[in-house]
């Protein structure tokens, strides 16, 4: 895990390029005024922004 400034949006950035099972790999997070962002680092267009905690399943 990694973390950086995102120059977008100004705050920080986590990066995490890899987990044991994969689910993970290249999903990166940031927070923002209006909650938590998180993103696919390698289609950086591809994110879901959320205010409260869910389980990602709950949006398939």
């Amino acid at each position: 895990m990694s973390e950086r400034t995102d120059p977008v949006a100004g705050a920080s950035a986590t990066e995490r390029q890899s987990s044991s099972d994969g689910t993970l790999d290249a999903t990166g997070t940031y927070e923002t005024a209006e909650g938590v962002v998180l993103y696919d680092t390698e289609r950086p267009l591809a994110w879901l922004q959320s205010d409260r905690a869910f389980e990602i399943g709950e949006m398939r």
